[in-house]
Order: structure tokens, then C-alpha cells, then sequence
């Protein structure tokens, strides 16, 4: 089967660290949790960018797993991640595709690529923060443009702020563009999903609470994937206002322990989650041989 070629995070290929995301001692909510945290700690990342092993060939036999930081797990050793924990329960590899800081919008777009490439048997989705939100590529783009243009632009060039207004340039300087050798790439050096994610935008709980819902819908349709919905811990209140179009649905997780950098949940909520996850993998045949 052929791996996914739109799943990848540019920034993170092949990393090594220490640390991460808010799990400095500069960062973290406890600086004295941080210090006496018992576990050593290391984050790497495989050739997608993923805090997980290399991904097989062979992706018949494996169960996807999305959500963002809780379930990359910032704070916490790689085998205390909750894909881990269940790779460990069932004997089969949980492929992690996540992401520190990610949207829903971003978890959706992951999840529909699996299904457009390779129509997996099992996802498993850990919803992140309602108002978890994005600011349009466009805008990111535009800067990419800006300084592409810059660096090429003529002294007699007009103004050209916007991507989209390349074709309003006269043909002549159009064509001379055209034939600059990074003309077609200027813009593939930019990783749209890492530089729109932690964008807060000023919205409503209603607001948010239909972002999510559009989301889940553009997944949840006209696929023989079998799909787990469920949300990291104080998810908002209204999830159960959200309709899950008869795939299983896990409420929000209660986090009964914390990561070395005083928010994330460590080893037990993980295996707690995971144990929820059991039976309904169960009844959908998946804990044994996919």
C-alpha cells in the first residue's frame, strides 16, 4: 500500500531534542515538578516529522492515530504516549500523526488524506481545543511572495504585495519571472500547516463549537474507515452537542496525572484513555489480526 505523501511536518524531519514546546524549565507550568521529574526524556522525530518510528511499508495492519500535543505527548517519554501504550496492548504498530499546538482544522485535513490515499481500516482521534483555530494560507503566502519578489524585483517593477495578483503584472515582466529558476518553488520552503497552527481567532464558543462540527463532517462521511472520535481533558462542555454520524465517540478524558512540564497528562491518563479504547475496538473487530 502507498504511504501518504501529503503527511509530513517540513520543521521536524529527522529532529533530536531534549526538549520541546513548553517542556523547558523555562517554560513549564512547575519548575519544581520539572526538576524532580523521574523519567528521562528525549524527542525524535522520523523522516515525516513525526515523534514516532519510520512508517512501514506495508500500512494494512497498522491503527492511525491524530490529535496534537497530548497525543505526540510533550511532557512525557515516547513509550508513555497513549499510540504507545496501545501499540503495546494490541501488538500491532499505532502509527502517531500529530502535531504540538495543532487545530482541529489541521487534525481533519491529516485525517482526510488518510482516507483519500489509503482508506485505512482505523483512525482514532483526539480532539483538540474548540478554540484552537487557523488564520487563512493566504496571508502566510503573501509574505513568502513578498520576499520572493523582493529579491528578484526590477527597478521599474510595480508593486506586487499579493501572490494572487502575479498575473495583473505587465506579460513582459510575467515572462521574465517565469523563467527565474525559483520561480516555481518560492513558496515550497514554507510549512503552511506549522505556520498557521496557535492562531486564537476572536470567535465565539457557538463559533468554535461549529468549527469543530464542520470538521468532524468533512471526515465522517462516505468512508469505510472506522473512525473513534474523542477530545483531550476540559474539552468544552458542549461536545455532546457535536453529532459523530454513528462512528464511536469517547467524552472528554479526565487527567488524573501530569507531564514533567506541569499541563499534559502523563502514563496513567494515557492508559486510562487507552482502556476506554479497548472495548470499542473490540466491538469493531480490531483487536485482533486486522
Amino acid at each position: 500500500m502507498i504511504n501518504p505523501t501529503g503527511i509530513r511536518i517540513l520543521n521536524r524531519v529527522n529532529e533530536r531534542s531534549l526538549e520541546s514546546g513548553i517542556d523547558t524549565y523555562d517554560t513549564c507550568f512547575d519548575k519544581t515538578w520539572f526538576s524532580r521529574y523521574r523519567h528521562k526524556i528525549t524527542y525524535e522525530f522520523n523522516s515525516r516529522g513525526f515523534r514516532d518510528t519510520e512508517w512501514p511499508e506495508d500500512l494494512d495492519n497498522v491503527i492511525w492515530c491524530i490529535g496534537d500535543s497530548f497525543t505526540s505527548g510533550v511532557g512525557v517519554p515516547y513509550k508513555h504516549t497513549w499510540p504507545q501504550i496501545l501499540e503495546r496492548k494490541l501488538g500491532r504498530q499505532c502509527i502517531n500523526v500529530s502535531l504540538d499546538g495543532a487545530s482541529n482544522n489541521w487534525i481533519a485535513r491529516q485525517a482526510q488524506t488518510l482516507i483519500n490515499e489509503i482508506a485505512p481500516k482505523a483512525l482514532i482521534i483526539q480532539w483538540s481545543f474548540a478554540q484552537r483555530r487557523e488564520q487563512e494560507v493566504d496571508g502566510i503566502l503573501d509574505q513568502a511572495w513578498q520576499k520572493y519578489y523582493q529579491e528578484i524585483r526590477g527597478p521599474r517593477w510595480p508593486n506586487c504585495p499579493y501572490h494572487k495578483e502575479f498575473n495583473t503584472l505587465p506579460e513582459h515582466i510575467q515572462q521574465e519571472i517565469k523563467q527565474d529558476p525559483k520561480f516555481s518553488s518560492w513558496h515550497e520552503d514554507v510549512d503552511l500547516d506549522s505556520e498557521r497552527r496557535l492562531h486564537y481567532i476572536k470567535s465565539t464558543p457557538a463559533e468554535d463549537l461549529k468549527n469543530t462540527q464542520a470538521c468532524i463532517d468533512s471526515i465522517s462521511y462516505q468512508t469505510t474507515t472506522k473512525i473513534i472520535h474523542s477530545f483531550i481533558p476540559d474539552w468544552s462542555k458542549s461536545w455532546h452537542k457535536l453529532k459523530f454520524h454513528d462512528a464511536s465517540v469517547i467524552k472528554p478524558i479526565k487527567q488524573i496525572d501530569v507531564a514533567r512540564d506541569g499541563f499534559h497528562y502523563d502514563i496513567k491518563t494515557a492508559t486510562a484513555f487507552v482502556q476506554e479504547l479497548l472495548p470499542i475496538l473490540g466491538n469493531m473487530g480490531l483487536t485482533c489480526q486486522l
